[in-house]
């Protein structure tokens, strides 16, 4: 097989960490091992990678998940607890055998003292948490990946303003093909490699392997696009991606995008080492989108995401020009 340059090496390494909740007030409420699990239907793994697998085409995304049906918020679900003037709302949801799960809230709104929090159950990885900023007029939030069958949810808030909290979980994301594992095959090039490494033409995209991104659609499927200017230059988070991934105006506001998702260091194209899962980092990622433009003759797909793209990505902006010349 002919080797190819892939600027995304799918895998995770965890993210330490530990509980939200400030040691002082960890003390003063339930041990989240107190807490009521809320299980998920089982999933078959095996069954689901075998339908996927033979459905799965060249003009479409591929799945990694499979969505659950689920109807949680804190009027229904979880537990909340109260220190002073603090409430803190925790849900502690589980898939067993789950690589990972994502979520989507379809009601989301965070009053100006709010913070979500989602982290794993057994404290090994968490996400930056989301705050009032994150909130869009889509009020839809979709979560990134945690690479656990068991998650925490949970919101700090003031009391005064708990009437305010808009959080409706809708839908929860198992991982049953293990998304470390899905997007690269033994005979991509690892973008680390290099002239010293026997590729000498990776060095001249260094600036363009920056601008790429991998993103999760409804939390199940996944693709890739990349960051494109605009004639002002300034920077204006258009993503560019293939019309057959299926991002449409409906479900743009599920994509999470991922920056600098790639190996540390080069693999031997075709070797056992190349087709293993990496060691790629989640941690820095975007939320939402609004498309802009598409056309399937062209297969090109062209949103704006909701959010500037994080500095510490070190986003590269393509540039691109009208002529006829390709």
């Amino acid at each position: 097989m002919r080797s190819v340059l892939i600027m995304i090496v799918l895998s995770v390494t965890s993210v330490i960490g530990v509980a939200q909740i400030s040691k002082q007030q960890e003390k003063r409420i339930q041990n989240v091992h107190q807490l009521q699990v809320r299980s998920m239907p089982k999933i078959n793994n095996e069954f689901q990678i075998e339908k996927e697998l033979s459905q799965r085409g060249q003009a479409s995304a591929p799945n990694f998940a499979v969505s659950i049906d689920v109807n949680f918020n804190p009027d229904n679900s979880g537990e909340w607890e109260y220190i002073n003037d603090t409430a803190i709302w925790r849900l502690v949801l589980e898939s067993r055998g789950a690589h990972s799960l994502n979520l989507g809230f379809t009601n989301f709104y965070l009053p100006s003292s709010s913070s979500l929090y989602i982290y794993d159950y057994y404290k090994r990885e968490k996400i930056r948490p989301f705050i009032p900023a994150d909130n869009d007029e889509h009020e839809q939030l979709w979560t990134p990946i945690i690479t656990s069958d068991k998650i925490i949810i949970e919101v700090n808030i003031a009391k005064k303003d708990i009437a305010s909290l808009k959080l409706q979980l809708n839908h929860v994301n198992h991982d049953f093909m293990d998304i470390q594992k899905s997007l690269s095959d033994a005979c991509h090039i690892d973008v680390s490699c290099g002239a010293v490494n026997g590729y000498p033409d990776i060095e001249n995209y260094r600036d363009q392997i920056r601008s790429v991104g991998m993103y999760t659609l409804g939390g199940t499927s996944i693709c890739s696009g990349f960051l494109i200017n605009n004639t002002k230059q300034d920077c204006r988070p258009y993503f560019m991606t293939a019309n057959h991934c299926n991002l449409t105006a409906f479900n743009a506001a599920t994509m999470v995008t991922y920056w600098n998702y790639e190996n540390s260091y080069c693999r031997e194209p075709g070797s056992n080492a190349s087709a293993a899962a990496g060691d790629g980092l989640l941690n820095s990622f975007n939320s939402g989108a609004v498309l802009k433009a598409a056309w399937a003759e062209s297969d090109f797909t062209l949103v704006e995401l909701d959010d500037e793209v994080p500095k510490e990505a070190n986003a590269y902006f393509c540039g691109w020009d009208i002529s006829s010349n390709p």
